[in-house]
């Protein structure tokens, strides 16, 4: 008996079974695209708020961090003046957050707190807790005051000095090593804990 050689042909019924199939399975890809879509934004949403809390976070630790500088630079305005007169720098003026602002009106440096005379002005730098990043940024402070000094600090010479509640002794040693003088905190006031004999740096203005 001979093979047919014409295939069966589907039927009609079977072809709109197989039509709504697809269409069921397009139909189930739209849904899972439109879930995904939703998961996604609920993401995006999520990650906005996110975002947004830790930005007020930042400003509110930033906040604090201004306020725990502020209540140092209260502490050492009153024993600076006399701390370096042990060091032969007799110093008789006090000023706080001195800044200096260019062409444009934006803000070059600011000094937290500035003492000075006729032929010194030092400028201290004052943190919460005191790091080797916060030396290195008084160093290049220190270097824009030299070559761009305000009005009262020009022709003087310009003495370095960092403050801090917390001073780790590594920060310490590398402040000193720098020429900079370092106050620290004793007792309910601070002193200067540089060595009677330490040989500060000075950075000269034109």
């Amino acid at each position: 008996m001979e093979a047919s050689l014409n295939p069966e042909l589907p039927t009609f019924q079977s072809v709109l079974q197989s039509i709504i199939a697809q269409s069921k399975s397009i139909t189930e890809l739209k849904e899972s695209i439109i879930e995904q879509n939703k998961s996604f934004t609920k993401t995006e949403l999520a990650i906005d708020r996110l975002t947004k809390q830790i930005t007020r976070t930042e400003k509110q630790v930033g906040e604090i961090t201004d306020t725990l500088g502020k209540y140092v630079e209260e502490h050492v305005r009153p024993k600076a003046i006399s701390e370096f007169k042990k060091f032969g720098v007799f110093l008789n003026e006090s000023h706080q957050r001195v800044t200096n602002v260019e062409g444009l009106g934006e803000k070059s440096y600011e000094i937290d707190l500035l003492l000075v005379n006729t032929e010194y002005a030092v400028a201290v730098e004052c943190k919460s807790k005191l790091k080797i990043d916060d030396i290195n940024e008084h160093l290049l402070r220190l270097d824009k005051i030299r070559n761009n000094p305000t009005k009262g600090l020009k022709d003087v010479k310009i003495i370095g000095a960092v403050a801090g509640m917390i001073v780790p002794k590594n920060v310490l040693d590398y402040a000193i090593k720098k020429g900079l003088f370092v106050f620290v905190p004793t007792g309910e006031t601070v002193k200067i804990a540089n060595e009677k004999s330490f040989k500060f740096k000075t950075w000269v203005t034109e």
